[in-house]
């Protein structure tokens, strides 16, 4: 059921920014959105190699009664670490990219809304649609980079533990090209 979500969702704006192409979605409550109703948005960045990063942005998490995760995403990824672009600072410099923002509170793996009138949702529900904003990535990363040499799935923080289950979802998009995966956060415990 991981691939339940691929190939259903589209971007309702495709705007070009310093050799970034941002992708916004509208913010539809059965499809990518952020935790509080805010738009998902994500980005590709055309490299000089044949390799591409997936890169999982962090920002928190969200528990039954505690939320204290990024609630808005810029989409765009911010160019240092992973996602700098110089090859001189970051090995991964030259690859093509996509960065996922961060923004439904639930590491890339939600799947539900959660009722509750204190974390400042205007409905007075959490989106927690991880699931759904990542596969509307993927849907994103195939389509523009559809045949990598080799994909390396990266993480930081909350976008670290969203490899986990991020595994098993680019493996469903991309099933034969080889993959790395870098948990830039730590270890999946509960």
């Amino acid at each position: 059921g991981y691939g339940k979500y691929l190939g259903a969702f589209t971007p309702s704006r495709v705007d070009e920014n310093d050799g970034y192409t941002l992708y916004s979605f509208a913010a539809d409550k059965k499809g990518p959105i952020c935790m509080q109703g805010a738009p998902f948005k994500m980005s590709t960045r055309e490299g000089a190699s044949d390799d591409l990063i997936i890169y999982l942005q962090g920002g928190g998490a969200c528990w039954t009664g505690t939320c204290v995760a990024s609630t808005t995403t810029a989409g765009g990824p911010y160019p240092i670490g992973w996602t700098d672009g110089n090859a001189e600072r970051n090995p991964l410099g030259d690859f093509d990219l996509v960065s996922l923002g961060y923004c439904d509170g639930s590491v890339f793996t939600g799947d539900n809304e959660w009722p509750d009138a204190m974390s400042g949702a205007p409905d007075g529900i959490r989106y927690h649609h991880g699931m759904q904003n990542l596969s509307a990535g993927l849907d994103i990363a195939r389509k523009v980079f559809p045949n990598p040499r080799r994909i390396v799935l990266v993480g930081s923080s909350a976008g670290g533990y969203g490899t986990i289950l991020g595994t098993a979802l680019v493996r469903v998009v991309y099933p034969k090209i080889p993959l790395f995966v870098i948990n830039d956060a730590g270890l999946g415990l509960t």
